[in-house]
């Protein structure tokens, strides 16, 4: 297939392990992209080495930019959107990976909707353990319906996984940068309250690589996702998104599912 206006940006720290199966899956999609960005937050193992082997491997050229210290993942994000002068940008994560047909599938949902500018998919979660799996490997799994959903719905749930969420790139909104955790989350959340909508394939398009619930350090991580989610709901409180009564009753909601989640977490290990 042809070139087609995608930029894909990859926020990394310390990712030796894992930072290949991400690029070669960029790099495998059947509609290729015409930038990938790796955005290293000043890493101290070999992300580098295995980032620019990888570029020989492939003959391909990695846009590598080098962040001084650990910003965060929104702020190495935004550093590499603020570089894509494409028509879509997409985002995956380094210990994650893409079914090669992604980006050709999902930009055709983008065609179908071109007033659309927010667009995300399902994805297959596989243990840690699985750290090398190949995207490739993994069967595609889903009804591939679209639905849509707007700014209520995603303070119910979230809808999408960063590494499925491709985005129109001139969108003046970035990712929060005051905290790491739901910084995604919180550039979600001021899309639609703009009155967007989140476009949504039912196609498991991405592989997560990540731990599941029960790892060590889990409760220390569901404490900062928590505490970055109710920081999410302060802001769209802040811009008058949703009123005080819904803020409160989405707080509430929000803290019953964190102790939930908790409580499974525990029951895992």
């Amino acid at each position: 297939m042809s070139h087609h206006e995608v930029t894909v940006v990859i926020p990394t720290f310390n990712s030796a392990a894992t930072i290949k199966r991400a690029l070669d899956s960029a790099y495998a999609q059947t509609a290729r992209p015409i930038r990938v960005i790796v955005v290293d937050n000043a890493s101290s193992d070999a992300t580098i080495e295995v980032v620019e082997r990888v570029a020989v491997d492939h003959c391909r050229e990695v846009e590598l930019v080098r962040q001084h210290r650990n910003c965060g993942p929104g702020a190495a994000r935004n550093a590499g959107w603020n570089l894509a002068a494409t028509e879509f940008v997409a985002f995956l994560d380094s210990d994650d990976s893409w079914h090669p047909t992604k980006l050709e599938r999902q930009l055709d949902v983008a065609r179908q909707h071109p007033d659309d500018c927010f667009f995300g998919h399902a994805t297959m979660s596989l243990r840690a353990s699985n750290l090398l799996a190949a995207a490739a490997t993994v069967p595609l799994v889903g009804s591939g319906r679209i639905r849509y959903f707007s700014l209520r719905q995603f303070l119910i749930r979230n809808r999408v996984s960063t590494p499925t969420v491709m985005l129109r790139t001139d969108l003046p909104f970035r990712f929060p940068t005051e905290h790491w955790y739901a910084e995604d989350y919180g550039l979600w959340t001021e899309i639609l309250a703009a009155g967007h909508r989140a476009v949504v394939q039912d196609l498991a398009l991405t592989t997560l690589h990540k731990a599941g619930w029960g790892e060590a350090g889990l409760s220390a991580r569901l404490k900062e996702m928590h505490a970055g989610e109710l920081l999410v709901l302060d802001a769209l409180r802040q811009d008058c998104a949703i009123g005080a009564i819904e803020h409160a009753a989405f707080c509430g909601w929000m803290t019953l599912k964190y102790r939930r989640r908790l409580k499974q977490g525990r029951a895992r290990v």
